[in-house]
């Protein structure tokens, strides 16, 4: 698919099978993924001094997922790594103009990647037992769109911003 400019813009692990969705007609010029047990710390450093961004973290089957861009737009990036939702750091991230662009739980630890100049305005978010309906309704009615979801020790955590540039 990269062969005929798809660019990987979401993965989900079920079971025993992978899926991926490919989208054309997308602002990004290059693409990598990595694949690792241990989060690739010192395989991102390499390819943010290339050029390229973190757009999406993922864990399933054992191992982390980071799918790497070139052309998102963002200017500065950085990830959180905790084994409880880092919720200081983030608060503090969003003071700098920062937003969360990527969000994933897996093996005991949350991966929360911060990036400027993602254009998504003003953020939430909220962590519930059960999948937070009722959240994410009233946040739909205030103006807001689904910007990430994920499913952790802290239960269901949900990310909504307000200038996603969804539509519906």
């Amino acid at each position: 698919c990269w062969n005929l400019d798809h660019y990987l813009t979401d993965l989900a692990f079920s079971g025993s099978e992978w899926t991926l969705v490919m989208t054309n007609n997308f602002s990004y010029t290059d693409q990598a993924y990595l694949a690792q047990t241990d989060f690739p710390a010192a395989t991102i450093e390499e390819y943010w001094n290339n050029g390229f961004d973190i757009t999406d973290v993922y864990y399933g089957n054992g191992q982390w997922i980071v799918t790497m861009s070139a052309g998102t737009g963002f200017t500065t990036q950085s990830y959180l790594t905790d084994t409880s939702l880092p919720t200081d750091s983030i608060q503090e991230y969003w003071a700098n103009e920062y937003s969360i662009t990527s969000l994933a739980y897996g093996n005991g630890t949350w991966n929360v990647v911060m990036s400027q100049g993602a254009g998504l305005g003003v953020q939430v978010y909220f962590s519930e037992a059960e999948f937070p309906e009722g959240k994410v309704r009233q946040y739909w009615d205030a103006g807001y769109d689904i910007t990430g979801v994920a499913c952790g020790n802290a239960g269901w955590t949900g990310i909504m911003s307000q200038e996603s540039g969804f539509t519906d």
